[in-house]
């Protein structure tokens, strides 16, 4: 209990304690080299903790600068993290996102959405995209339009069970491009009547020389 490695009874020869002696040296060698080496595994420890933390701090700043709706959610389409953006969207704060639907908070739906993507990325283990929609539960019934893509996140061991859900609002670049659209249909229509129009000139042209003869 007082930390003594051996001992030897009467009668005995040098040989002996000689041999006692080396190994009690040898094992305190060896306490030593091992209580340096738990040392130096402690300060690498605490500098790879300090490191994670770090990323972990940079990680989290990252994912809360992007203005887009991000969220984690599990295979049960349960919220695991959020970004401000996806607060801003669903009007709940970040934290207490966590823990509800996304179908509910993020497309104000009562089940999952159609031809979810989250699903997809599960199934192909691998990322999927779809074009959703969501309206307003408000009086104005407003409509956003989404690009919505999941990536699937695998832990250590390969098992996938979450997957990042990223919602970029494209309600501004489909309206830009409907527009696009009607304009150009306009323009073209625009260049038919024109044609028409000098079609009928030229007709017109040609009745007029055989009336005149």
């Amino acid at each position: 209990r007082r930390g003594v490695f051996d001992y030897l009874t009467k009668p005995f020869d040098f040989a002996e304690l000689e041999w006692s002696v080396k190994r009690a040296l040898e094992r305190s060698r060896l306490v030593k080299e091992n209580q340096e080496l738990v040392r130096r595994l402690e300060e690498r420890v605490e500098v790879q903790a300090a490191e994670l933390s770090t990323s972990q701090r940079r990680t989290l700043a990252v994912f809360n600068s992007i203005t887009d709706a991000l969220v984690i959610v599990n295979r049960e389409f349960t919220i695991a993290e959020a970004n401000e953006g996806a607060a801003t969207l669903s009007g709940v704060p970040a934290r207490e996102l966590v823990g509800r639907k996304c179908y509910r908070e993020l497309f104000a739906r009562e089940d999952i959405c159609p031809g979810c993507s989250v699903l997809a990325a599960f199934a192909a283990r691998g990322p999927a995209s779809v074009s959703m929609f969501r309206e307003d539960r408000g009086e104005s019934r407003s409509r956003r339009d989404f690009e919505v893509t999941a990536y699937p996140l695998a832990s250590g061991t390969g098992v996938v069970r979450e997957a990042v859900e990223h919602l970029r609002d494209v309600t501004e670049y489909k309206r830009a491009e409907e527009e696009r659209l009607a304009l150009r249909a306009q323009s073209e229509q625009d260049d038919a009547m024109r044609m028409i129009g000098r079609l009928a000139a030229g007709v017109a042209h040609d009745f007029n020389n055989q009336l005149t003869v």
